[in-house]
């Protein structure tokens, strides 16, 4: 029994597969359950579009849930981004529909001169080690930001950077020195009910782990921490569930024994 907490299809911007592809392929798998997750994207789409979008999805997925239900538990989600540096808008979003689950994330930064950024467009093969010191603290500000004011459920891909700055450019990461902001965010999301996101989309490529990794998932479990998700971050159905096993194996290795996945908002606790 695994679920898959967090994908994209075609209905997010840089998504390919249809809903239908992705659920026939969850089908295929074996997976017990899916939660279409697409974009709000708040740097490149206004607001009216986003709840224009919000709602064409919501219907698609209740067309999934007619057409597939029968076979695979789907669930309506819809990942939130950057609430840090738009914050009103994306509170709208994330309470215009009945969701299942809200996935809470970062994929944007200020640049110097103010421009919001992914970081998947950002080259950080040449920035020094202090200029991945500061990259690297403003992002976990952020996300400290979201976990205390915004309005999810699920905390996605925590390290995300690293999946460039360490699997792309191959930086060397050490997360030592931003344990102090890391326990603060565990801290805050256990304190909300706010699940920790394992995420499993670079297992098999360069990196190699998940996002975050074990040692950040063991320090969650020690703190008090019992709400985890596990999330492909597929946006191709070809990598729908990947690593999923893995990272299941892995948590057990971990003391870990049990996920959740969500209806209406609420956790459902799973056996791994």
């Amino acid at each position: 029994m695994l679920y898959d907490m967090h994908l994209h299809s075609n209905l997010s911007h840089d998504a390919e597969s249809t809903p239908e592809k992705m659920c026939e392929t969850a089908i295929k798998n074996g997976l017990s359950g899916i939660a279409f997750s697409d974009h709000c994207d708040p740097h490149i789409t206004p607001l009216n579009k986003m709840l224009e979008d919000a709602k064409r999805n919501h219907r698609v997925y209740d067309d999934m849930k007619k057409e597939y239900g029968d076979s695979l538990y789907i669930m309506s989600s819809i990942e939130i981004g950057d609430a840090h540096d738009f914050f009103e808008g994306t509170q709208q979003v994330a309470a215009a529909l009945p969701y299942d689950s809200v996935i809470g994330s970062v994929h944007v930064m200020k640049d110097a001169f103010g421009k919001h950024t992914p970081h998947t467009q950002i080259d950080f093969s040449g920035f020094s080690q202090d200029a991945i010191d500061e990259y690297l603290n403003a992002y976990f500000n952020a996300l400290e930001f979201i976990a205390k004011k915004a309005d999810f459920d699920i905390l996605a891909h925590l390290t995300l950077p690293i999946r460039y700055i360490s699997g792309k450019y191959n930086r060397a990461i050490s997360f030592e020195k931003y344990m102090p902001q890391i326990k603060r965010i565990l801290s805050v999301i256990i304190d909300r009910k706010i699940a920790l996101e394992i995420n499993t989309s670079e297992i098999g490529k360069t990196l190699n782990d998940t996002l975050p990794s074990m040692d950040i998932a063991a320090l969650y479990k020690s703190m008090g921490g019992s709400l985890i998700t596990l999330g492909s971050d597929a946006h191709v159905a070809d990598t729908l569930g990947n690593g999923l096993k893995e990272a299941r194996d892995m948590l057990l290795q971990n003391g870990i024994t049990q996920a959740c996945y969500f209806k209406d908002r609420n956790p459902i606790f799973y056996a791994l």
